[in-house]
């Protein structure tokens, strides 16, 4: 997959890197620290600001082992402003050393099934899965 590099940013938990594909947008987030709702709010801003297209994917890279928190308010809230930037598809992948974050996965793609968006959210211990599952649906994705 030939990604064009746009832009990389650091934030207080974690550095960021948008790459451009065909007209789609890969977010590539590595963990530096702790992330909750206040961390993740100027993450999304952020990478919806370079998202130039209705859909969203992402690769968030916590092999580190930070503490990643996540409950059923915070994703609605992060739906809803996926939703309020015109994203209707959102794919991610989640690399992590931790098997119990595979329950928030379950539960955010039981969420993404009552949401105004479409997608899925993978966790893996393998970074290669991970992008073999976002690269898949990038290419699902292309005009």
């Amino acid at each position: 997959m030939n990604l064009n590099f746009q832009e990389k940013q650091i934030l207080s938990c974690c550095i960021f890197e948008t790459f451009e594909c065909a007209g789609e947008f890969l977010h590539r987030i590595e963990m530096t620290g702790n992330m909750g709702r206040v961390e993740r709010i100027p993450l999304y801003q952020q990478t919806l600001a370079l998202n130039k297209s209705k859909n969203y994917f992402c690769i968030l890279d916590n092999r580190r082992g930070y503490e990643n928190t996540l409950t059923l308010d915070d994703m609605r809230y992060f739906d809803d402003m996926l939703v309020e930037a015109g994203i209707e598809l959102f794919y991610g992948a989640t690399v992590t050393l931790d098997d119990e974050y595979k329950k928030i996965t379950t539960l955010a793609n039981v969420n993404v099934e009552v949401s105004e968006l479409a997608g899925e959210l993978f966790a893996t211990s393998s970074y290669q899965e991970a992008e073999d599952f976002i690269f898949a649906h990038m290419q699902k994705a292309y005009p």
